[in-house]
């Protein structure tokens, strides 16, 4: 079962900006969003790593999100999407699903995705 997102309330002059929000623990996946008329994407992380986190996504509107064959996504300068510490990066895919999916070892990551 994915762990729940949390849609955070914008500022009221943000206009088309959307954020979203998942803590995660070790081998939890976060629930996808679906934000495909958003191309312009940013994920930030911190918190207690000892693991990876890692950005996936999908263009099948059906595929579960925690099937095996949602894609690892990458930033601008083709590195994948995959976090051992904190940081911040663009994302460059503009997929149909989009989410966070820890792996073993991770204590609590704080994971936003702002669209635009």
């Amino acid at each position: 079962m994915a762990t729940a997102v949390e849609k955070v309330r914008g500022h009221p002059f943000a206009g088309d900006v959307l954020l979203y929000k998942w803590v995660l623990t070790a081998s939890e996946t976060g629930e996808k969003i679906v934000v495909p008329r958003h191309s312009d994407k940013t994920v930030h992380l911190f918190g207690t790593f000892g693991g990876t986190v890692t950005i996936e996504g999908s263009l099948d509107p059906t595929m579960a999100d925690t099937s095996t064959d949602n894609i690892l996504l990458q930033d601008q300068a083709d590195v994948d999407l995959s976090f051992t510490a904190k940081d911040c990066k663009t994302i460059v895919q503009n997929v149909y699903k989009i989410g966070p999916k820890a792996g073993v070892g991770i204590t609590s990551v704080t994971i936003f995705i702002m669209v635009r």
